[in-house]
């Protein structure tokens, strides 16, 4: 028994100290990041012309919307992907909110049959606002479709409950004017929630988006980033679940062992919960919830992300 315990604290202690490490270095880069955008403030909008185009689908809130729309960024777009046959309602309200009109679309191929309309906004506040009535199950499709729409060099797919975070875009775009990320053709991040920036020539190279396309960008193309780009609006409760669950096992473990390994637990998950709670303030999350907190905690303690792309 006491081999056991000296091998529960000192496992603690480890992680612990691994995560102690991820929340300093995650802090640096947060107050890099605010360094960097406060030198810009009063300068250009756009750091070295490098555009975003933000695509994602079935959303159905306003307010989501709205946070997609309020990066200060000048040089990205915001594709929303919408079904007027099944929201009908929705559509309807997002028309009338932006005064959107129908548009005519023209792209270097055929439109598929499944996009039936393009729609922008002739006022000048919501120009970073593009509608696309889509008519089809698949969902890759719908989205390749959607950017040969898109305005710029880089792609950015979201599922519809993932929200940027406040200077995303801005955030990604001094990542990209890094000379030493200048053949990087995509960038994953996981910190808060996964994020993934495309390359557009990447992408048509590589026959569109899908499940697999990861797999068939070179290793040396893709880059994994510290600065968090976005984050998820309702929380898995899966991921919710299977952390409490955890959390609560090892607790009952810590306390069958002995009371230095329930004192060693208290102590870890303490530090963990701050860290975690720090980490979502750094990046501004908004609603920081326990929901978010104990996802934040999946996160800091997961050290083997494996890049899946889903964007259903």
């Amino acid at each position: 028994m006491y081999s056991v315990e000296i091998i529960f604290i000192t496992t603690l202690a480890a992680i612990t100290a691994i995560i102690c490490y991820r929340t300093i270095h995650t802090t640096q880069v947060a107050q890099w990041r605010q360094a960097i955008t406060n030198d810009l403030k009063g300068g250009n909008e756009s750091i070295g012309f490098i555009g975003c185009s933000v695509i994602t689908h079935d959303i159905t809130r306003i307010k989501d919307i709205e946070s997609l729309l309020s990066n200060t960024y000048n040089r990205y777009e915001v594709i929303i992907m919408l079904n007027s046959s099944t929201h009908s309602n929705t559509f309807r309200q997002i028309i009338k909110q932006y005064q959107l009109t129908i548009v005519n679309h023209s792209q270097p191929h055929s439109t598929p049959s499944y996009i039936t309309e393009l729609y922008r906004s002739a006022n000048q506040t919501y120009r970073r606002l593009v509608l696309i009535d889509y008519s089809t199950t698949d969902i890759y499709s719908a989205i390749n479709s959607a950017i040969e729409f898109a305005s710029y060099d880089y792609i950015i797919p979201l599922q519809s409950n993932t929200l940027l975070l406040p200077h995303a875009i801005e955030n990604i775009a001094i990542t990209l004017s890094d000379t030493s990320n200048r053949n990087i053709q995509l960038i994953h991040n996981n910190t808060i929630a996964q994020c993934y920036v495309f390359q557009r020539d990447s992408i048509l190279i590589h026959g569109g988006l899908s499940h697999d396309i990861i797999t068939k960008i070179p290793r040396h193309s893709i880059l994994h980033s510290n600065i968090a780009f976005a984050y998820r609006r309702d929380v898995k409760h899966s991921s919710i679940f299977i952390t409490g669950l955890t959390i609560l096992s090892l607790d009952a473990l810590a306390c069958a062992l002995s009371t230095h390994a329930a004192i060693a637990f208290i102590v870890a998950i303490t530090l963990v919960i701050t860290a975690s709670h720090f980490i979502l303030q750094q990046w501004s999350v908004p609603n920081c919830s326990i929901k978010s907190i104990l996802c934040q905690i999946r996160n800091l303690t997961t050290f083997f992300n494996s890049l899946k792309f889903n964007i259903s």
